[in-house]
């Protein structure tokens, strides 16, 4: 399809503020990742902007919006982090309990520590989040100065 093409669609505005939180969310995603590569910053998609006129939303929503999808995504990560560290820390004592010194090549095998791990996950997954100290949990990083990219 060409940037030329039209296609036509018809949304309630509660549907249309989904879009609007979906691809916000894209866009910080992709803008906290290109940051962290190194790479070029992108602009705020015109597209946003866009939805929100559409939305009726001020330069005050869209700011406070911003920042919530953004506390979303944080929270997300972070539960994320937690989850893999529980996982990690359950697949380390069963390696060690068993006396494995490296991961099971053989298929059976496999299974059979794939098992032991969850297991081990799901009875001992507060222990390991525990060991995260969730009340110090680190400070989010800097916000970038995305949402000053918005005109006005």
């Amino acid at each position: 399809m060409s940037p030329h093409e039209f296609a036509f669609f018809s949304f309630n505005k509660s549907d249309v503020a989904e879009i609007y939180r979906g691809l916000l969310a894209r866009f910080l995603m992709q803008s906290r990742l290109r940051h962290e590569q190194g790479l070029e910053d992108v602009p705020y998609p015109t597209l946003l902007e866009r939805l929100e006129q559409v939305l009726g939303y001020s330069d005050d929503d869209a700011h406070r919006i911003f920042h919530l999808i953004e506390d979303e995504l944080w929270e997300h990560s972070w539960f994320s982090f937690t989850d893999e560290w529980a996982w990690f820390r359950a697949r380390q004592e069963v390696m060690k309990e068993m006396h494995e010194t490296e991961e099971p090549t053989d298929e059976p095998h496999k299974q059979f520590m794939q098992r032991i791990t969850e297991k081990r996950y799901e009875e001992q997954f507060d222990r390991y989040a525990e060991e995260l100290d969730m009340s110090a949990q680190p400070p989010k990083p800097k916000k970038h100065a995305r949402h000053k990219q918005r005109k006005k």
